[in-house]
């Protein structure tokens, strides 16, 4: 039987222990170690597709939310398309809106949860009424955010347990986030967060500019990452005048050498900002929390074509090819080394920018990903 990300061999018609094998070389490729698919499973199919429809309800954290954007609402018109049905719904944040939840929860065939952790009653009430319960989730959300001294959260680790020991399915957006979900399912495939790149064209070369814009995009939560090379990137500064730094959130750091581009985001005009970037920044703290981190900075950064300088911490590692798409940092002085570097020569820009773009398209894009995200709903 062929599985998503590999094949179970079977032994005189018995059925053995699973095997995983690399997939044929098909167009869809993945740069994580193998393997991918955790565990085999072999799943009944309730209904055939094509001669019934099947519908599925997601349930996300908000339209606006970028990980219910990503990971849940550009997959919706390819399963249309496929004569599968759905239905998104915002999480009940109400004890009054719950009833209508439920309800919707009982005339689906397949029930997606999004992220949000509840409380040990609701999900065994969910277990109960569900056909099948896919649970999918891109952070490290085990523990508290790195911006707490104390990360370590009980309550919290309990909520991620009952969370993916009550799905049938766990999707994870990365190997390490999928490593901690197998110790209590083991049924977890991992699908990193994709890009639509219809959305997304590759910017214009050569610039035109003497300027070189160092770039960063991102939500306030994240925002203490750049803040702490605020004082790096002065220096930077200080040694070519001509660079400057352009951010791209709802807050700001603040520098009284650097020049720094305010602009607040917007969903309509993100990727127009993208395009005037040199080189996009991806700092990290090597912590649990930001080792479940997704990349998704970076491959922003690689869909316009531009090459990014990051921390070397979780995923950034398989996205970051160094020294191709661009460049690993970890100390003052390889932040120093590689900005400077790349800020000198156009050339090596454009040559990471274009290669960055191609990882992107091989790996990340909603084309590359929608068919294992479909089979795991599906199967």
């Amino acid at each position: 039987m062929d599985t998503a990300q590999g094949r179970i061999l079977k032994d005189k018609g018995k059925i053995g222990k699973p095997k995983i094998f690399q997939p044929p070389q098909t167009k869809i490729r993945y740069p994580f170690p193998p393997p991918y698919r955790f565990q085999a499973e072999y799943a009944i199919f309730n209904r055939r597709m094509g001669e019934a429809e099947k519908e599925i309800l997601f349930l996300i954290q908000g339209r606006n939310v970028a990980s219910s954007r990503y990971r849940i609402l550009q997959y919706l018109p390819y399963l249309n398309r496929e004569n599968i049905k759905t239905e998104v719904a915002d999480f009940a944040r109400k004890a009054s809106e719950w009833p209508k939840v439920l309800k919707k929860v009982r005339k689906s065939d397949v029930l997606v949860i999004q992220r949000k952790q509840i409380g040990f009653m609701k999900t065994k009430m969910l277990k109960k009424i569900s056909r099948k319960i896919v649970y999918d989730f891109d952070d490290t959300l085990w523990v508290k955010s790195a911006r707490h001294g104390k990360n370590q959260s009980m309550s919290r680790n309990l909520k991620f347990k009952w969370m993916v020991d009550l799905a049938d399915e766990v999707i994870a957006g990365n190997t390490f986030l999928a490593e901690r979900a197998l110790k209590y399912n083991p049924n977890v495939t991992v699908i990193p967060t994709p890009l639509d790149l219809s959305r997304y064209s590759i910017r214009s070369y050569p610039n035109t500019s003497d300027e070189v814009i160092i770039g960063w995009i991102g939500a306030h939560g994240s925002i203490h990452y750049l803040k702490r090379i605020i004082p790096i990137l002065e220096k930077i500064h200080a040694m070519n005048p001509k660079i400057r730094l352009k951010v791209i959130c709802d807050t700001f750091p603040s520098s009284r050498t650097l020049p720094i581009e305010k602009v607040t985001w917007n969903e309509k005009t993100e990727v127009d900002h993208l395009k005037t970037m040199d080189i996009g920044l991806m700092p990290l703290m090597e912590d649990e929390w930001s080792r479940g981190k997704c990349g998704l900075k970076v491959l922003q950064y690689f869909a316009v074509g531009i090459p990014a300088v990051a921390t070397p911490v979780g995923i950034n590692r398989d996205i970051v090819k160094d020294g191709e798409t661009g460049f690993w940092a970890r100390t003052e002085k390889e932040w120093i080394d590689r900005i400077l570097l790349l800020a000198s020569d156009p050339s090596l820009r454009r040559t990471m920018g274009l290669k960055a773009r191609e990882t992107v398209e091989n790996y990340y894009s909603v084309e590359a990903c929608y068919p294992i995200f479909k089979k795991v709903l599906t199967a």
